[in-house]
């Protein structure tokens, strides 16, 4: 008896090891991905509705702010399109002042599930003791949807991730 239990637990095993892995089949979408600033286990699950670029801190004119993007679904063997656009009545940033005019699109490269879009930010004298917002908003096109527009980072903690906020700053903050 315990042999035949052995055989059929053999038996199952190896059945087991053979089957594939399921991966996703679903529609294609994009988010914007800014990690929290944090020190836990789950950091890369952990995002933010804003982020900011003190300019007070660096002796520069000019800095490029990356932010960051994640798919959902399969990777392509193909560039994709995302589609941003500034949200104009939540931003107080003067674009061709605070920042370089942004594209209407942005490439995803082929076999990545994270992308960029680098934003020119500038160190204007009209910035001098002030901050700024920047508001940026992903839209749907024939590549992505937006499956996921709030993002669960806890049980009490929702954030936006079809919007992100960019401060710029040329200020001293008090803590």
């Amino acid at each position: 008896m315990r042999r035949l239990v052995y055989i059929l637990f053999i038996a199952m095993a190896a059945v087991s090891c053979s089957s594939e892995i399921q991966t996703y089949h679903g529609e294609a979408g994009v988010y914007f991905a800014m990690r929290e600033n944090v020190s836990t286990v789950n950091v890369d699950t952990l995002y933010r509705e804003s982020s900011t670029l003190p300019f007070i801190v660096t002796e520069s004119s000019d800095s490029v702010f990356n932010l960051r993007i994640k798919i959902l679904g399969e990777v392509s063997d193909f560039n994709r399109r995302v589609d941003v656009k500034v949200v104009e009545e939540l931003s107080t940033c003067l674009e061709g002042v605070d920042y370089e005019p942004l594209e209407l699109s942005y490439m995803l490269p082929s076999g990545q599930v994270y992308g960029t879009i680098p934003i020119r930010f500038y160190r204007s004298p009209s910035l001098e003791g002030q901050e700024r917002t920047l508001v940026l908003e992903l839209l749907e096109n024939d590549e992505f949807t937006l499956p996921i527009k709030r993002w669960r980072n806890s049980s009490t903690e929702y954030v936006n991730v079809v919007r992100h906020a960019i401060v710029i700053s040329d200020k001293y903050v008090r803590l």
